[in-house]
């Protein structure tokens, strides 16, 4: 632990233990810190805290930088503190890695090269072999995801009457709109995450689909193609968005600083009208804001190409091209988008916008799609860790196991 930056302090031997156990289950790598005549052997981050309570318990704080970094490969200051690799990855792995790689922590340390130089291994595997491997996994599992559209379709027009002609053209035509395949319901960045891949990298996933696919492959899997390119831009434009409109928000409120609700609602109508109205004002936004903070954000610029990152290129509408020849039933890529943000940022819209946008993408002729009156609520978004999820899932398992001893118990006593 860093006590004041000067010393450094192993911790207590039951804490060690336990700390060993955990990194180790992460594919962690013990390493030391220090210099060669004062040096403390850690297992994770030297800036990870251990505390024992009053109760006698330990407590961990400050699991900022457990997880090692990917190699330092921009401008950026201290990039090596934040741009980690994640979890997932670490455990498919085949070397542990440490957590302190590249810092001042162990910069003394004569396995400082060491460390650093398996740093850059991994990196290279993630970016020369792993990210180009998912390219055909994300194709796939798209393949596959979209099938379940047509199985829906067909599955409910088996049930429909057979003299209820009106009944199945219905059916057919609601499908898309329930969700089963539909663009919108995919989730990519949960694909991305279980494979071990930021979504910082989703502008190389992009360069790669378009490098990568040679002509006999792109008319066999066109549609894949397609559907991957509009989802990896749908996502990394709802962040640039999201990020623009939280800028925008904390200016407004140390200009204003009054707690009105009004004033930034405003700002949000205005912000989502600037993104998908039609107008000069929204293609300038797109060409120059939103260009270049998607090119700063996400790596690979992006994914853009020499051409589309000159400002002469009009990159909505070049967004918009891509759901030129979507299937029938699928939202429109602003509507996609549009869904995306409110995803990401919490806004609550009226519930007749969404189903509008469903339905039709009229509303994005207009310059102004968007009113005050159709914004419900600015709202919030709380992110949690997955264990969360496993948690949630652990529960259900151990309530369908005790269901199922009850139902046995049951049957036995008959």
């Amino acid at each position: 632990m860093l006590f004041r930056s000067r010393t450094i302090h192993g911790g207590t031997d039951v804490l060690n233990r336990r700390i060993a156990a955990m990194a180790k289950n992460i594919n962690v790598k013990p390493h030391y810190c220090g210099t060669e005549e004062h040096k403390v052997l850690m297992y994770t981050a030297c800036d990870l805290e251990g505390h024992r309570g009053t109760d006698n318990k330990y407590y961990l704080l400050d699991f900022s930088r457990v997880l090692p970094p990917e190699r330092p490969a921009s401008a950026l200051k201290m990039e090596h503190l934040f741009r980690l690799l994640r979890p997932e990855f670490l455990k498919m792995y085949p070397k542990p890695l440490c957590s302190d790689g590249y810092s001042g922590f162990i910069r003394q340390t004569k396995e400082a090269h060491e460390h650093n130089r398996e740093l850059d291994e991994a990196t290279d595997y993630l970016h020369n072999v792993h990210i180009p491997n998912f390219v055909d996994d994300l194709l796939t599992t798209l393949h596959h995801y979209k099938r379940r559209r047509t199985t829906a379709a067909v599955s409910d027009v088996v049930s429909a009457p057979d003299d209820d002609s009106s009944a199945i053209n219905n059916l057919v035509a609601a499908a898309p709109r329930r969700g089963a395949g539909s663009l919108h319901n995919f989730k990519l960045t949960q694909l991305m995450h279980s494979r071990g891949i930021n979504v910082r990298h989703a502008g190389c996933i992009l360069l790669l689909l378009r490098e990568r696919l040679d002509l006999r492959e792109l008319r066999l899997r066109d549609a894949e193609y397609r559907d991957a390119q509009l989802l990896l831009n749908v996502e990394m434009l709802a962040r640039c968005v999201k990020n623009e409109l939280r800028l925008l928000l904390r200016e407004k409120m140390r200009t204003i600083k009054v707690p009105l609700e009004q004033p930034y609602c405003r700002l949000v109508i205005d912000t989502c009208n600037m993104v998908f109205g039609r107008s000069s004002v929204s293609t300038r936004y797109w060409n120059s804001t939103l260009k270049t903070r998607l090119m700063d954000t996400f790596s690979c610029h992006g994914g853009l190409s020499s051409l589309e990152r000159t400002a002469d290129h009009d990159m909505k509408a070049a967004f918009i091209a891509l759901g030129q020849r979507r299937s029938a039933g699928e939202m429109h890529p602003l509507a996609l988008l549009f869904n995306r943000l409110v995803q990401c940022t919490g806004l609550k819209f009226e519930p007749r916008i969404l189903d509008e946008l469903e339905r039709t993408a009229g509303r994005f002729d207009v310059p102004r799609p968007f009113d005050e009156i159709d914004l419900v609520d600015i709202g919030e978004r709380v992110k949690h860790m997955n264990i969360v999820v496993v948690a949630q899932a652990h529960l259900f398992k151990m309530k369908d196991r005790k269901s199922t001893r009850l139902n046995s118990s049951h049957w036995n006593n008959l």
